[in-house]
């Protein structure tokens, strides 16, 4: 089971999205994958149009409260697992288990590491309890969009993942605009100072992405031709091969 993180601690760079679009991507290419939802706005839940009450939460699995595992099924690769109606609360109590609190999500995927073959993590824009345990757990990727001041939110995310002993595995460029200044900029920053985790794959600004999200659909269902689909299924093409994973359909 390969495990990714999608984090950063500035809202709006394109997190969610990510993660929504790379999961569909990844059940396509026959990839036995789960979703994970552990910001308390639950927008990755809210994009599958899935109504949180009635499921278990993330934190009924780490609290040990439900030992019997089941997730959302959204098809038959995909599947998610929701914050949850109490996730406030439960990231309070999980973080007063102790002082290795932020393990506990990486424990728990140990024992269904056998019925996925990669686990995608999205979290909040800011370092809680849930982001601590999921920069823990998976290989580490930030999105970020072009800009100056947006290099700050990337430090400092870089600073939280050391705190735990890890590093990052890649910066992913979000929302850019062709020829535009502040996406040169932003490139040229990325290049000279990044280079070993920049990946190649940028992902083009356009309108489609949040029309997609709204009929709770992937950019690949809803505009399979359109250019930011290419950017995202080219991000999972280059994130596979980072990762070593081989497509089974």
């Amino acid at each position: 089971m390969k495990k990714i993180t999608i984090c950063n601690n500035k809202g709006g760079v394109g997190k969610t999205t990510t993660v929504f679009n790379l999961v569909w991507f990844f059940a396509e290419k026959g990839l036995r994958t789960l979703a994970i939802d552990t910001d308390p706005q639950q927008n990755l839940t809210d994009n599958f149009g899935v109504n949180i009450e009635g499921y278990e939460g993330l934190g009924d699995y780490l609290l040990e409260r439900n030992n019997k595992f089941e997730p959302v099924k959204i098809n038959k690769n995909l599947h998610l697992l929701i914050g949850g109606e109490k996730i406030e609360q439960d990231m309070i109590d999980i973080k007063n288990t102790g002082p290795l609190y932020y393990t506990l999500l990486d424990n728990f995927l140990k024992k269904i590491e056998q019925d996925y073959d990669i686990v995608i993590i999205d979290t909040a824009p800011s370092f809680n309890t849930y982001t601590a345990s999921a920069v823990y757990t998976g290989e580490i990727y930030i999105p970020m969009i072009p800009g100056s001041n947006e290099f700050k939110a990337l430090n400092s995310t870089i600073k939280f993942a050391s705190d735990f002993g890890k590093k990052i595995t890649g910066i992913i460029l979000t929302r850019t605009e062709t020829n535009t200044a502040i996406t040169q900029y932003s490139n040229t920053l990325l290049e000279e100072n990044y280079k070993e985790y920049f990946l190649n794959t940028k992902i083009r600004k356009t309108v489609m992405i949040g029309e997609a999200i709204m009929m709770h659909k992937s950019i690949y269902d809803y505009a399979k031709k359109s250019k930011c689909a290419y950017d995202y299924r080219t991000l999972g093409e280059e994130i596979m091969k980072r990762e070593g994973l081989v497509w089974k359909s």
